[in-house]
């Protein structure tokens, strides 16, 4: 009797010690509790450390309501993540390329979008015209400039045993998220359906990621509506609620002065009356320190920064918060808490699937495109291969989306699901650059169905510039055989040619270039071509008195030539610029069978390009290369003559080698090499100085290349770049024994 008395006095202590705190005990259940996160961008670090002092207070936390960045980490906390773990995630991940539209790795692209890279600062793909839908060439644009890939596909693999629809109440913690409908302008409560792409939904910002459709709703960021939703945790059942808010004051005019400092605030805007609203509502306020920050402050320092401001922000609410936990632990719930698994208990390293489905693509290309991603039934994948599966798939330019989940898991019948979506096929393109040796250029292209899997393609490319040129080729893709391909090109071209540092001759001609090739198909990091040639050279002046010594007379008439090539290339970088890794391999041989003419002798040449990249720590590379051409038989037709010279290759003839120390085009023997090394020094994020020395050998035949009847030449040189949106902006200085001065080289874009 005693004891009966004892538990009974505890009780109505704890209870008035509760209705004193301002909660209702009126019923025989205790209170629910609501951990409402709101939206704000990078901000959202701070909700991080608050749910660390809640975890320290032992807060039971009934329900996890969210909009944008809060959804994401409400969403992981609902999952079963703690404080720690969401800051290792939140901490390691590379928001440069979260939050970009690189959502494959450049190894996992095809050739023809390295090529795209490599010369473009612009490209915009778009769908093609449907004549039965009456709309603008706007509206074939893509919905943002960045599709979400990236985030989607991080948001699945940490949401293993929660990535098929379900019912977000039966979550460890019972979830829901914001988002608005952008076709009714009404809010949407997702609390229920597919988990990963309901939070990728919820952080939508409009117009800048791409919306999300479920259920026939297109659906973007919750924060124009309702950034701090207070009422849906209410009407989900919650007594008390704890918001953590991290809302920027209104800033002064001399904060808003750019693009995303006045995007961010117009959405703040629009969300701010149902804000206020929500406000009052508030049981426990967490107000972080997030003056020093804005919705795009994805860096490292920034994100562990406000994790501190966060948890300091909850820690001065230290006392009340545990006073109120002490409280609730002391009462239990009239509904028994489910037992449920957390994600982080079903996370597996291997999986084996009895089958794996493509969604969204035809039957007949299904098989190759397991084949081709290497996501096949009955075999040993990963979680990291399968994200690299994804990333092949991303790779080929072909679709917008693609996600995956796994059903049936930890069953002998468990099977890997790929949802595949149609991306536009089209693509234009736009390159600008600078530089000091042919001033300004820009470089437009129009791609007809390049980024379709397969069939027919065509490309429309124009170069404005002192030496300009247009091109058109024409390709057919299937998944059985080599692509073939058609190109015409014509251009102009107008070159000095040097002998050391004295002008010799003065070039100037019109060219036309037909050709057709076989080539791979969606081989990623190689790419093998076998074709034939058409060219035709209209020279209109060439001042020849000044031949360089021991070269025979060459012919200064009009020629067209017939010739037979191969080509074989690989890419395995991971920059094409500033590479810390991989390597850059390319062989090509030629022969010229005819020029139309009588006693026309054939000849060929073979020539070979390689660059490697060694990372040595986090900020040096070395970067070794080697250049070298023979030309083999009685060569006298000027276009197809050694040039070296210069720091890009193939500048004025495909044959053109790059050495740092000589500026301008040189003629060369018949047998060229060139040996190089850079040392690169990263500076900061964007800044690079590099140190660089190269040597050359050339000779009339191979075999007395490195003899005493060979000529060598050495240079050196030192260059800064820096790695900008719009390419890199670059200047270097440099010295051979063969000009004996020094000259400079700048450039300014991508070269093309």
């Amino acid at each position: 009797m005693k004891r009966l008395f004892t538990a009974v006095f505890v009780l109505m202590v704890c209870a008035a010690n509760l209705f004193a705190a301002g909660v209702d005990l009126s019923g025989a259940k205790r209170p629910k509790v609501a951990l409402v996160l709101c939206g704000g961008g990078a901000k959202g670090a701070a909700h991080i450390g608050a749910i660390k002092v809640l975890e320290e207070v032992n807060m039971p936390v009934d329900m996890v309501v969210g909009t944008s960045i809060g959804g994401l980490v409400g969403g992981m906390y609902a999952m079963g993540y703690n404080a720690a773990e969401m800051d290792s995630i939140v901490a390691g991940c590379d928001w440069k390329y979260l939050l970009s539209d690189n959502s494959y790795s450049r190894r996992d692209e095809s050739f023809t979008e390295k090529v795209l890279d490599s010369k473009y600062i612009l490209k915009i793909p778009f769908y093609s015209v449907n004549p039965d839908v009456k709309d603008s060439p706007v509206s074939r644009l893509p919905a943002g400039l960045i599709s979400g890939q990236n985030v989607l596909n991080l948001l699945t693999g940490i949401s293993m045993g929660y990535q098929e629809s379900m019912d977000f109440s039966n979550l460890p913690i019972p979830f829901a998220c914001v988002a608005a409908d952008l076709s009714t302008g009404k809010q949407v409560v997702l609390d229920k359906g597919e988990l990963p792409l309901c939070m990728r939904a919820t952080m939508a910002i409009p117009g800048v990621f791409a919306p999300v459709e479920i259920d026939g709703k297109v659906l973007v960021d919750g924060g124009i509506i309702n950034n701090f939703p207070v009422d849906v945790a209410k009407s989900m059942g919650a007594d008390i609620i704890i918001g953590v808010d991290i809302k920027n004051d209104y800033p002064g005019p001399e904060n808003l002065k750019s693009m995303p400092q006045v995007f961010a605030q117009m959405i703040a805007l629009m969300g701010n009356e149902s804000y206020q609203r929500n406000l009052k509502e508030v049981d426990i306020l967490i107000k972080p320190d997030v003056s020093k920050y804005s919705t795009y402050s994805f860096n490292k320092p920034a994100i562990a920064q406000l994790t501190k401001n966060g948890y300091a922000a909850a820690k001065e609410k230290y006392a009340e918060l545990q006073d109120l936990a002490n409280k609730l632990n002391t009462l239990a719930l009239a509904d028994t808490p489910q037992t449920v698994r957390k994600a982080t208990d079903v996370v597996r390293d291997t999986f084996c699937f009895r089958s794996v489905e493509m969604n969204g693509v035809p039957e007949k290309n299904r098989h190759w495109l397991r084949r081709l991603s290497g996501l096949k039934p009955d075999v040993k994948l990963t979680g990291a291969d399968i994200n690299r599966g994804i990333s092949i798939l991303m790779g080929t330019r072909a679709f917008s989306s693609v996600t995956y989940n796994i059903q049936n898991k930890g069953t002998q019948d468990e099977k890997l699901i790929v949802n595949i979506v149609d991306g536009p096929t089209n693509v234009l393109a736009l390159g600008a650059r600078y530089d000091s040796e042919e001033a300004a250029g820009i470089l437009l292209h129009l791609g007809v169905n390049e980024y379709g899997l397969l069939g027919s393609k065509l490309g429309f490319t124009g170069r404005l510039s002192y030496n300009p040129y247009g091109e058109f080729d024409y390709s057919y893709t299937s998944k059985d055989f080599p692509k073939i391909e058609f190109k015409y090109r014509t251009g102009s071209m107008d070159m000095n040619i040097y002998k050391s540092t004295e002008n010799q001759n003065n070039l100037s001609f019109v060219y036309q270039l037909g050709e057709i090739n076989l080539s791979n198909i969606y081989l990623r990091n190689f790419n093998f071509m076998l074709g034939a040639r058409y060219e035709h050279y209209d020279f209109s002046r060439y001042l020849k008195h000044n031949i360089p010594d021991n070269y025979q007379e060459y012919a200064l008439e009009d020629g067209s030539y017939e010739s037979y090539y191969f080509k074989g290339v690989m890419d395995t970088r991971d920059n094409s610029y500033f590479a810390t890794d991989g390597m850059f391999f390319e062989v090509d041989g030629t022969v010229w069978h005819t020029n139309f003419k009588d006693g026309f002798e054939n000849f060929g040449s073979v020539r070979l390009m390689v660059q490697g990249a060694l990372g040595v720590g986090e900020s040096f590379a070395i970067i070794p290369h080697f250049y070298g051409r023979v030309i083999m038989g009685n060569c006298t037709e000027i276009p197809f003559l050694n040039y070296i010279g210069g720091s890009e290759p193939g500048r004025y003839f495909r044959q053109q080698l790059p050495f740092i120390g000589i500026n301008y085009a040189n003629p060369a023997y018949n047998s060229v090499m060139i040996g190089r090394v850079d040392l690169r020094q990263r500076l900061g994020s964007n800044h690079y100085i590099y140190g660089m020395v190269n040597y050359m050998r050339d000779a009339g035949s191979l075999d007395k290349v490195f003899s005493e009847h060979g000529r060598g030449i050495w240079g050196a040189g030192v260059k800064y770049s820096l790695n900008t949106p719009v390419g890199p902006v670059s200047v270097n200085v440099h010295w051979s024994d063969y000009e004996h001065r020094f000259g400079a080289y700048v450039s300014l874009g991508h070269y093309f």
